[in-house]
């Protein structure tokens, strides 16, 4: 089977999978789904590119739930290893969507 097949040429969306696994699935379907070998998770393997279709599949894999501040093995977040400005704006607003839904209001 071919899996270098681009999940945005699919004009249905497929019943949704674990989040972690939309990438990995389509790269690596022998591997750990959480890590691959290079210790990234599938975000930041999409936080790695540098094209559009890359900001796309970070959009995609924070909506489906993946946290944005997944560590790499050596313990590096999405947002430290991006150096695409649109995927960069993209994670500074799910970390601040994050930490205000963590957040409680004071009594």
């Amino acid at each position: 089977a071919d899996y270098r097949f681009c999940i945005y040429s699919l004009k249905i969306p497929p019943p949704p999978p674990p989040p972690d696994l939309i990438l990995f699935s389509i790269h690596c379907p022998h591997l750990n789904p959480l890590r691959h070998l290079d210790g990234f998770t599938p975000l930041h393997r999409a936080c790695w590119g540098p094209l559009l279709k890359h900001t796309e599949t970070v959009v995609a894999l924070l909506a489906a739930g993946v946290d944005p501040e997944q560590r790499t093995e050596d313990g590096k977040l999405p947002l430290e290893i991006t150096t695409n400005s649109a995927t960069a704006k993209v994670l500074q607003a799910a970390l601040r969507s994050k930490a205000n839904a963590n957040s409680k209001p004071e009594l």
